[in-house]
């Protein structure tokens, strides 16, 4: 007799672009928004969302209904309200911030189309193939995707910043240096743990692309955050540090591309004549048959981000060893899916 648990799983992932794309049409009408002030009825909604017609709409939000998103009046015809799911995708990134997730998510659904011959040939054909150098040309000229992209990155990073806190005493160092640091979320959140006049840390540097830092707010008030704009690869030397964070970039490079950043640090470090330092490494590791990171993490890598990849532990442990740096720890790190690898100089 057919295991209808292994039908059903096969059903929900052959049918899940069904799914994928009604979820880009609701966000892109808005339609949480839209019910934020109340419910209304599909009339009213179609009103709003010109060119719908009120049996398509109906089916779209009878459908998310049935999955908690949504809630249809049980008493008048087709009147829809907000769920505390539906709630979350209202576009507010103050209020809930992972809705940009969910846009990024929904706006590169139509590059989905040449995931085929991205495996086939192992490169990013879906940003080839569109015009662009690599998955960083495609982010920063689509506008769209450039902020959803920053925004989804900094709220992953609030996301696990108590635990990161939690296991690193950043105390005993005296420059940190977070590489890619985007919106300098971490560094802000290390010298808020870490008080000028209570600890050894004499400066953070948040370093990202142009692209990356010139938007961000202006308003942190302690004196020792520096934010530097540069580039892994064109620039000569990164900041000078004594602790450097790298989280959630390795895996959007090939192996090559990240022994360059590697010697780019050692270089920093040289040049500085320090003898010791920290590298902490936050990124996924493959677990053989475990679920380790989020389906859509490892294709965005292969699809979008040319020559990334997650890597399993002996990937990992052969890359370092090629470079000038060695492995001192590798963790979980406690509540994510993420793990941290602690480097030093050999």
């Amino acid at each position: 007799m057919e295991n209808m648990n292994t039908k059903n799983l096969i059903y929900d992932i052959s049918t899940g672009y069904i799914k994928s794309y009604s979820l880009k049409v609701i966000l892109e009408l808005e339609i949480p928004s839209k019910l934020k002030t109340g419910p209304k009825t599909i009339k009213q909604l179609c009103e709003e969302c010109k060119g719908y017609s009120e049996h398509g709409l109906y089916v779209l939000l009878r459908t998310f209904s049935t999955m908690g998103i949504f809630k249809e009046d049980e008493e008048i015809d087709r009147l829809f309200s907000n769920t505390e799911i539906s709630e979350t995708l209202i576009n507010d990134s103050n209020k809930y911030p992972w809705v940009n997730d969910s846009y990024l998510q929904v706006t590169l659904l139509p590059y989905f189309n040449q995931i085929e011959e991205s495996l086939k040939c192992g490169k990013s054909m879906a940003t080839f193939n569109n015009g662009y150098n690599d998955g960083f040309d495609f982010i920063h000229k689509e506008n769209n995707v450039k902020k959803y992209f920053h925004n989804t990155m900094t709220e992953y990073t609030r996301n696990q910043i108590n635990s990161i806190l939690e296991i690193v005493d950043f105390d005993k160092f005296k420059t940190i240096v977070d590489l890619g640091g985007c919106q300098g979320e971490l560094i802000k959140k290390i010298l808020d743990k870490y008080p000028l006049n209570s600890s050894m840390i004499e400066k953070g540097v948040n370093y990202d692309l142009k692209q990356a830092i010139e938007k961000n707010e202006k308003n942190y008030k302690d004196n020792r955050y520096f934010e530097k704009m540069g580039n892994f690869f064109t620039d000569e030397t990164v900041p000078i540090g004594d602790c450097y964070l790298v989280k959630y970039i390795f895996h959007m490079f090939s192996d090559n591309q990240v022994l360059q950043i590697l010697e780019k640090i050692f270089k920093s470090i040289k040049f500085s004549n320090q003898n010791e330092v920290c590298i902490y490494i936050f990124d996924h590791i493959i677990y053989k048959n475990k679920t380790s990171i989020p389906i859509s993490i490892e294709f965005h890598t292969i699809n979008i981000l040319n020559g990334g990849k997650e890597r399993t532990f002996n990937e990992w442990n052969n890359l370092i060893k090629s470079s000038n740096f060695k492995i001192d720890k590798i963790s979980n790190l406690p509540n994510t899916l993420c793990s941290f690898i602690k480097l030093s100089l050999k």
